[in-house]
């Protein structure tokens, strides 16, 4: 019965540094694996505010363009330039290349 309580003994104390290392490399397995989720999640809720940011500034540009559509129509700049004193001519004289349109007295 000595012999096999040696024999046991032995196979034990070769597993212990077996054992010892898988367990090691499953710590560190499993440290990695917690580490990579809170970097995903971390990107995930990034990513989440970039398009939000998106949805904001696409909403943003089409108002934007809505406002220079209107200032710049032709309704708008009559107003305008009615406001500022300007008015239709009521007649409209052409100058010529060969007329002069300011002389010199």
């Amino acid at each position: 019965m000595r012999r096999i309580n040696k024999n046991n003994s032995v196979k034990l104390s070769k597993l212990k540094p077996i054992a010892s290392i898988f367990i090691v490399i499953t710590l560190v397995f499993m440290v990695v694996i917690v580490f990579l989720s809170i970097h995903t999640a971390a990107t995930g809720a990034e990513v989440a505010h970039l398009e939000r940011q998106e949805e904001e500034l696409i909403i943003e540009i089409k108002q934007l363009s809505d406002r220079l559509e209107n200032y710049s129509s032709l309704r708008s700049v009559s107003e305008k330039a009615d406001e500022l004193g300007f008015f239709d001519p009521q007649k409209i004289i052409y100058v010529s290349k060969e007329e002069t349109a300011v002389k010199l007295p």
